[in-house]
């Protein structure tokens, strides 16, 4: 297990290397099994489409970062913590934000953070969703996801913790409400108020 998730790693981070002179959208299979030495074969074992590459190390961050908000974390932690690590695979995510295929990793953040967030109220906090939190849902995923991608395009000019708070202060309250009530806030990170107090 640990050579396949070697392995996938390195296809992923060759990926990097193709996009700093490569359209996303352009860029073939055998592009990338030429850059990685392997064949199309060896990289339909790991991935299904070029698009699952990102997608793929995308789900690995969201274990430990959006998985965990209303269990561990609190939307502002685990937003510091998702896009600090964005910010050291800069080279893929900042090129591959401006991919507009179904399959890319600006769209499918967004389909899988609602998927996360549905997941953790009903199964975690027990909570039945009415129509109203599944909109707050579907609107916190998509300024989250939307606002991370053009921060990508924008070659990530603010920090993590900037970025976090900006989204943090739009989210729908009644819904962060929900996820962070229980939780008790962490000393590594600070909210806003402690922060400028």
């Amino acid at each position: 297990m640990k050579k396949y998730h070697e392995v996938q790693l390195r296809i992923f981070h060759d990926l990097g290397y193709l996009l700093e002179k490569n359209n996303f959208d352009h860029l073939s299979i055998k592009q990338l099994c030429d850059e990685c030495h392997i064949s199309r074969q060896t990289f339909y074992r790991y991935f299904q489409d070029k698009y699952s590459v990102v997608t793929w190390h995308f789900e690995l961050l969201a274990k430990e970062t959006l998985h965990e908000v209303g269990r561990t974390l609190t939307w502002l932690q685990a937003h510091i913590k998702l896009f600090t690590e964005l910010n050291k695979e800069k080279a893929i995510y900042a090129h591959a934000a401006y991919s507009e295929d179904y399959n890319a990793i600006r769209r499918y953040a967004y389909r899988h953070s609602i998927e996360i967030y549905t997941t953790t109220l009903i199964e975690y906090k027990k909570i039945q969703p009415t129509a109203h939190l599944l909109f707050q849902i579907d609107a916190a995923a998509f300024i989250a996801s939307e606002l991370t991608f053009r921060w990508g395009q924008r070659g990530m000019k603010e920090s993590p913790e900037e970025l976090a708070e900006l989204i943090d202060s739009v989210l729908p309250y009644e819904l962060k409400d929900i996820f962070e009530r229980d939780l008790i806030q962490s000393s590594q990170y600070f909210t806003r108020s402690e922060r400028y107090h």
